[in-house]
C-alpha cells in the first residue's frame, strides 16, 4: 500500500507538469510568433511597445490578488477555466487569421486575454506541487517543475523562429489551442486534491 501511494503522487505530478509544460511552450511559442508578426509587418517599436504592455499588463495588475483567490477558491477548477479561456482567445485569433489578415487591435486583444488567463492560472499552478507531492520531496519536485519552466523559456523562441517561418500564421496559433487542451486534460487526469476550505464537489482524491 506504501508503494502504491508511492506510485499514485508521482503519476499525478508527472502527468501534470507533462500537459502545464506542453501548455507553457505553446503559449510562449505563439506569444513569440505574433510578436515577430507585428515587427515583419509594422516595423514600428510603438506597436510592438503596446503588443509587450497588452501581454503584462493583466498580470502586473492582477497579481498581488489572484493569489490570495487561489487560496480561497478552488486551484483546480480557476486552472481549467484558465487554460479553456486562453484556447478561446488562441481559437478567435486563429480562425480570423485562416480568413485573411489578422486585424492588430484583434492581436492586442488576443495578447491581453491569455495574459489574463495567465494571471489566474500561474498563481494556482505553483501552489499545487505543495498539495501533491510529500514534505521531503517537494524541494526536489519544484526544482524539476523550475528546470522544466527554464527549458521551456530557452527553447520556445527557436522553435518559434522555425514553425513562423515554416507554417501560416493561423497554424501557429493554433498550436495554443492544443497546448491549452493539453494543459485542462492533465489537470482533469492528475486529480489535484482540494485546497483547505475550498473543496468542491468532485476534487476530492481517491
Amino acid at each position: 500500500a506504501f508503494c502504491m501511494r508511492i506510485h499514485r503522487w508521482k503519476r499525478r505530478f508527472y502527468i501534470l507538469w507533462a500537459g502545464q509544460t506542453i501548455s507553457l511552450l505553446t503559449s510562449s511559442l505563439v506569444q513569440y510568433a505574433l510578436l515577430w508578426h507585428l515587427t515583419q509587418r509594422t516595423g514600428s517599436p510603438a506597436v510592438l511597445s503596446l503588443a509587450g504592455l497588452m501581454g503584462f499588463l493583466p498580470m502586473a495588475l492582477l497579481g498581488p490578488f489572484t493569489g490570495s483567490l487561489a487560496d480561497r477558491l478552488p486551484r483546480r477548477r480557476i486552472m481549467i477555466g484558465a487554460d479553456l479561456f486562453i484556447a478561446g482567445a488562441a481559437l478567435m485569433l486563429m480562425l480570423q487569421g485562416a480568413r485573411g489578415e489578422l486585424p492588430i487591435f484583434l492581436i492586442y486583444a488576443a495578447l491581453f486575454f491569455r495574459a489574463l488567463g495567465t494571471a489566474f492560472h500561474q498563481p494556482c499552478l505553483q501552489a499545487v506541487t505543495p498539495q501533491m507531492v510529500p514534505r521531503e520531496e517537494l524541494n526536489r519536485c519544484a526544482g524539476r517543475s523550475q528546470a522544466l519552466q527554464s527549458l521551456s523559456a530557452l527553447a520556445s523562441p527557436a522553435l518559434a523562429a522555425v514553425l513562423y517561418a515554416a507554417l501560416p500564421l493561423h497554424q501557429v496559433i493554433g498550436l495554443d489551442v492544443l497546448g491549452a487542451g493539453a494543459g485542462v486534460a492533465a489537470v482533469l487526469l492528475a486529480r489535484i486534491p482540494p485546497n483547505p476550505g475550498a473543496a468542491g464537489p468532485g476534487e476530492r482524491v481517491r
